[in-house]
Parts: C-alpha cells; sequence; structure tokens
C-alpha cells in the first residue's frame, strides 16, 4: 500500500512538477515574446528617431547650404554694386580729365591768341615808332626854309579903305605902352608886353609866315603881306590887328 501511495505521491509530484515546468516554459515564451515586442518597439522608435534625425539633419545641411547661397548671392551682388560704382567713378574722372583737358587746350589757345595780339600791337607801335622816328629824321635833315622873297606889289590891287574907328592919317591902330596885362599863351597868343620875356628870333618862313612884331613869333597862319600893304601887320587867320 505503501509503495502505490508513494508512487502515487510521486507521480502526482511529478505531475504538479511538470505543470511548474510548463506554466514556467510558457511564463518564460511569454516573456520572451514581451521582450521581442519591446525589442521590436524599441528597435521601430530608434529607427524613427533615427529617421527624423537624419531628416533633421538633411533639412539643417539644406538651410545651411541656402544660407551660404543667400550669402554668396550677396557678395556677387555688393562686388556688381562696388564694381559698377567703380566703373561710374571712371567714367566720370574720364570725363572730368577729358573737360579739363578740353579747358586746358581752349586756355591755351586764348593765351596763343592774346600773345600773337599782343605780338602784333608791339610791332605795330614798333612800327609806328620807327616811321615817327624816321619822319623826325628826315625833318630834322631837311634844310631850313629860306625867307619869302620879297615880291613886287601886285599890279591892280584895290586900294583897301581906311580902317573905321582911327584917324586917317593913322591907317593903323597905335601901340600902347601899357596894354592890358595878360600872359602869354592865354586869351592873346600874339601880345607880348613891353619889358617881358620875348620869344627867340626866327627867320622869316621858320614858324612865321609874317611879321608879329617885337620878335614874336606867329605859330600860327600869319601875314604874308609885304610892308606898306593894307593888311600889312593884320593876323590873317583871325582877321585882327595885331596889338
Amino acid at each position: 500500500m505503501s509503495y502505490v501511495s508513494r508512487e502515487r505521491e510521486t507521480e502526482e509530484v511529478m505531475k504538479r512538477q511538470q505543470q511548474e515546468i510548463e506554466e514556467k516554459e510558457k511564463l518564460l515564451k511569454q516573456q520572451e515574446q514581451a521582450f521581442e515586442e519591446e525589442k521590436r518597439a524599441m528597435n521601430c522608435n530608434l529607427q524613427e528617431q533615427m529617421e527624423q534625425q537624419k531628416i533633421e539633419h538633411q533639412r539643417e545641411l539644406e538651410r545651411m547650404k541656402q544660407e551660404q547661397e543667400n550669402m554668396r548671392l550677396e557678395q556677387e551682388q555688393l562686388r556688381q554694386a562696388q564694381l559698377k560704382e567703380l566703373e561710374e567713378q571712371k567714367q566720370q574722372m574720364m570725363k572730368e580729365q577729358q573737360q579739363m583737358k578740353e579747358q586746358q587746350e581752349q586756355e591755351k589757345l586764348r593765351m596763343q591768341q592774346e600773345l600773337e595780339h599782343n605780338q602784333k600791337m608791339m610791332e605795330e607801335q614798333k612800327r609806328r615808332m620807327m616811321e615817327e622816328q624816321a619822319r623826325i629824321k628826315q625833318e630834322s635833315q631837311c634844310p631850313p626854309m629860306q625867307g619869302f622873297p620879297q615880291q613886287p606889289p601886285m599890279q591892280g590891287f584895290p586900294q583897301q579903305p581906311p580902317m573905321q574907328g582911327f584917324p586917317q592919317e593913322n591907317q593903323y591902330p597905335p601901340i600902347h605902352e601899357n596894354p592890358p596885362q595878360a600872359p602869354i599863351g592865354q586869351g592873346n597868343v600874339c601880345y607880348v608886353e613891353f619889358g617881358g620875356p620875348v620869344p627867340p628870333q626866327a627867320p622869316m618862313g621858320i614858324g612865321n609866315n609874317g611879321y608879329m612884331g617885337f620878335g614874336a613869333v606867329e605859330p600860327m597862319g600869319g601875314n604874308i603881306y609885304p610892308p606898306g600893304h593894307p593888311l600889312y601887320g593884320v593876323n590873317t587867320t583871325t582877321s585882327y590887328p595885331y596889338y
């Protein structure tokens, strides 16, 4: 009896152990499945994270490339603007240089014309001075004019009536000892005061076309009639008698 009971107990124990083993195996399988599922989930999450990071890195790279392109475009625009400004400055400088050159040419031409004009004026003045000197030299070399020859009285010359206001026996005005005072050269160029300075004597025909009296020189006109003629002693230029 004991052997049978013991065998039963052993079988029950073995059966319980088998059940426990099966349960443990089942639990282990469940754990393995859970681990696999968790692993798959983790792998999926990691893959997604990696994909997300890759996408983000790609976006960051694109953004950096775009920024670099923008910077390159800005630098190119700045370089083009600088080149354009330099070209404009160059054109302006060339224009100013051309204007300066034209002004210098005009100034040079004006100065050349002015110099030529001044040279012509100087040559003209020199020519006139030489002509004047030649004329003066020629006049100084001419012999003095001899006095007018004594011409006989003109035949048939009508006798002039006596001057009004004078006595018949004296047709000519008397010479006053104290005539009106007047400086020589002012008012009466023909008047010479008694006792005053007497102009230098000059022969007839040299600066004196006629007798004026007291050795004075008649600068203009004069008397061309000989003594005894009714107009002798009268300034035929002014028609006034000498006083």
